[in-house]
């Protein structure tokens, strides 16, 4: 199967039970729609419902893997706390523990580093931690690994920023080489590789390069195009922003 729905993947009905052998969640930054505000309990309630239902669809032993940024705080995202404003909330080990409240088990953590230089306002690394449903985690390639999977830090360039044949701009993407080794490590052809949070398409594409089958959700539909051409092309116009300071 081969699909794309444009609705939330809290609900994944398309998807039997037990049949998706990888997914690879990049959550939003928010749970507000208008993506200007966060509630942090409304965002860790969110999260239990999406990973509850990926957890519905993996096999056993499939993987979740996870990819999450850490943010500043502010009392703003704590009902108007202040006395969390100037700290970190380490989002990463906060969806980790919903995770394991739903059943999953962490075997390996990974650092994405996507640049060296400082920035004042967001961190310039993400954490990805891979989750195993119960069951024997496929990894075809064992003893050994997949091309580059082995290392701890994963130092790819800059943030990726995507414009469809519209002009349609998504900033952020995930970096390719990052689900490449992900797909690699831990499926084989023709087995099921669900993207929950579609964006602009880099899992999906990856996906159907590497001959596996996809199905992808994504509750906004401007980015239908872009993860169309993502997939099958025209391939997007990828660009990065030299950062001023």
């Amino acid at each position: 199967m081969k699909k794309i729905f444009f609705h939330t993947c809290e609900d994944m009905h398309e998807v039997k039970t037990g049949s998706a052998r990888l997914a690879f969640a990049s959550p939003p930054f928010t749970n507000n729609p208008d993506g200007k505000t966060l509630d942090k309990q409304g965002y860790l309630e969110f999260i239990l419902k999406a990973y509850s239902e990926i957890f519905r669809t993996l096999t056993p032993g499939g993987v979740l893997v996870s990819l999450n940024t850490d943010l500043r705080d502010h009392g703003s995202y704590n009902k108007g706390d202040s006395s969390y404003e100037g700290t970190v909330w380490h989002k990463h080990h906060a969806i980790r523990e919903v995770c394991e409240k739903i059943g999953y088990k962490c075997f390996e953590h990974k650092i994405w580093v996507k640049s060296l230089e400082q920035n004042l306002y967001r961190y310039n690394f993400s954490h990805i931690l891979f989750y195993s449903k119960p069951g024997k985690v496929l990894r075809p390639y064992a003893p050994k690994h997949a091309e580059g999977f082995n290392q701890d830090i994963w130092y790819l360039k800059d943030s990726m920023k995507r414009k469809d044949s519209k002009g349609f701009l998504f900033r952020d993407a995930i970096h390719p080489e990052i689900p490449k080794k992900c797909i690699d490590e831990f499926t084989k052809e023709g087995e099921l590789v669900i993207s929950p949070f579609a964006g602009s398409g880099t899992i999906l594409a990856m996906a159907e390069e590497m001959k596996r089958d996809w199905i992808g959700y994504e509750v906004n539909k401007n980015l239908e195009l872009l993860i169309k051409e993502s997939i099958f092309g025209p391939k997007p116009k990828v660009y990065t922003e030299k950062k001023q300071f």
